[in-house]
């Protein structure tokens, strides 16, 4: 087994012991998936005093969201979130950030 193979594992189990339900809707119609939820931080930079703000992220397999794409939808927790962009990280898990619709 390659190194990639064994991360693909690995992120898989990551999300499946640490996720939660979510519904993910590509145009093709909605199904259930878990992900790894982020939501977003809105805080101050302590060396710098600056705000910091975050967009919601959600972590997911990338196997459950293979073509995911702007304009998709993710519902997490009963809120429902456009995908901004999806990243995969080429390991099994894909990264994605998320507006509030």
């Amino acid at each position: 087994m390659t190194f990639r193979e064994e991360m693909s594992g690995v992120s898989a189990e990551i999300i499946d012991a640490l996720g939660e339900s979510a519904t993910y809707d590509d145009g093709a119609g909605p199904r259930a998936i878990t992900v790894v939820f982020d939501p977003a931080v809105i805080g101050v930079n302590p060396y710098t005093g600056e705000s910091v703000n975050t967009a919601p992220i959600a972590f997911a397999k990338t196997s459950d969201v293979p073509n995911a794409k702007h304009k998709d939808t993710l519902i997490v927790a009963g809120i429902v979130y456009e995908i901004l962009k999806a990243e995969d990280d080429g390991h099994g898990m894909t990264t994605l950030t998320l507006g509030k619709l």
